[in-house]
């Protein structure tokens, strides 16, 4: 057979791909874009203007905020949707905001005095934070990877053709040495 020559191949081949996924990217993901959109709503209402990120307040959804409130929560949701982008960052960060979350919460609700001032929160502000860290939390401690697979079969002889390979060349290995001082007896 010549080299460039076609012949039809009457082979199956299995092409196996897969990836990881974890749950945490499910709430990585939700949580990301709840706090994205609240942060965004905040700052929708209040504002924004550096020289006093403290002021004005505004109630959204029930929660009381601050500008500087509605930054850190649209700041949270985006850092959570880039933690689901793969299974072993949305675990690892998801977990990390999730225990900062939740230590945030702790905070509002144990009313520290300059948490009012810089963020207007109330309990409610507070519940929120720690529900949402402990979901986080437990779905970095809890949810397994799992690994997707996707075969795909291929076959060929249904009028595929691929070009021969080019005929190898035979080479004989070589004969081995013998010494020629060897002598019959």
């Amino acid at each position: 057979m010549r080299s460039g020559q076609h012949v039809q191949l009457s082979r199956q081949e299995t092409v196996q791909r897969g990836g990881v996924h974890s749950g945490a990217q499910v709430v990585a993901l939700v949580v990301g874009l709840a706090y994205l959109i609240l942060g965004a709503a905040a700052l929708g209402k209040t504002g924004f203007g550096s020289h006093d990120v403290f002021h004005p307040n505004a109630t959204v959804i029930g929660l009381h905020h601050t500008p500087l409130l509605g930054m850190l929560e649209f700041g949270y949701g985006v850092v959570m949707l880039l933690a689901a982008i793969t299974a072993a960052t949305a675990r690892r960060l998801v977990g990390l905001l999730g225990v900062v979350a939740l230590a945030f919460g702790v905070l509002v609700l144990v009313r520290v005095p300059s948490f009012d001032r810089w963020f207007a929160s109330r309990h409610a502000n507070g519940w929120l934070f720690v529900v949402t860290g402990g979901i986080g939390l437990l779905a970095a401690i809890f949810s397994p990877d799992t690994r997707v697979y996707r075969n795909t079969v291929r076959r060929a002889g249904d009028g595929d053709l691929e070009p021969a390979a080019a005929p190898l060349d035979v080479v004989e290995p070589p004969a081995p040495r013998i010494d020629e001082r060897v002598t019959r007896r």
